[in-house]
């Protein structure tokens, strides 16, 4: 059957029946519509964007409603990339924005720190899906290819909902089921390894005591003298304490004589 040009152009007969919406950028998706799917989904519900930043800043309450989901048996995943890989670095120049990728990464590391200990909800970092998000709930899908130099929200986005099979849907769950195969446990280290360490305000010195930047660590006595071996006769050693003074004991000062042993000074 032949279709005029009228009907073709309003009823999608082909692959593209399966696109729902298409918008320019990211941002231009109603919060509606996450909000709709989230609530909607019963079976399954994938995060696999590389931050998943924007999520916990439009979505008040996300974690509550994600463990509620949980609770009712929804598998939810999460696929984050690594804060300290090279392809986070290499992304970071790339985007050159004061809220770096690693940032955002350790932002979503520390929401879904809270669900950790929920069952049904699982995280892994992969570093695949840079260029890439793909967000699954059930048989709905919103899709982001990222454009060059771009963030996110400023990259277009496809809203798919599954008509057929080896459908456009198809494609982007099997992408998404290989990153998550491929990917590294977030948790494996307890949810508090490196990619959720807190940065320290300092630095250590040999003594293991913290110091400020640029400062001389308050390290143990050290003692001084002549290099062994050279046949030199050998000073008296002296403590040295950094950035301290040595205040002599009332016991050390000339014609005072040293306490008794026992004496409990």
């Amino acid at each position: 059957m032949l279709w005029p040009d009228a009907i073709r152009n309003t009823v999608k007969t082909g692959p593209d029946k399966e696109v729902l919406s298409v918008y320019p950028y990211r941002s231009a998706c109603p919060k509606s519509i996450w909000r709709n799917l989230i609530n909607a989904a019963r079976n399954e519900i994938v995060f696999a964007g590389y931050t998943n930043y924007f999520l916990w800043l439009e979505h008040p309450n996300l974690a509550k409603a994600l463990k509620r989901k949980a609770q009712q048996g929804c598998k939810i995943r999460f696929l984050v990339g690594d804060p300290e890989s090279d392809v986070t670095r290499s992304r970071e120049e790339a985007e050159n924005v004061p809220l770096t990728v690693s940032t955002r990464i350790r932002i979503t590391l520390s929401e879904i720190e809270r669900l950790r200990d929920v069952p049904g909800i699982e995280a892994r970092y992969g570093d695949e899906h840079i260029a890439m998000s793909v967000f699954r709930f059930d048989s709905e899908m919103l899709v982001t290819p990222h454009l060059a130099k771009l963030v996110g929200h400023d990259s277009p986005m496809l809203h798919l909902r599954r008509h057929q099979d080896d459908g456009l849907f198809d494609r982007f769950a099997f992408h998404a089921s290989e990153l998550w195969s491929s990917g590294r446990d977030g948790w494996a280290d307890g949810g508090k390894g490196r990619a959720c360490g807190k940065a320290t305000g300092g630095v250590r010195g040999s003594g293991g005591g913290r110091t400020r930047r640029g400062s001389v660590p308050y390290g143990p006595v050290v003692r001084s003298g002549p290099p062994a071996g050279t046949g030199r006769p050998t000073a008296a050693p002296r403590a040295v304490r950094s950035r301290t003074s040595v205040r002599r004991r009332p016991e050390s000062l000339p014609g005072r004589p040293a306490p008794a042993p026992g004496s409990g000074r």
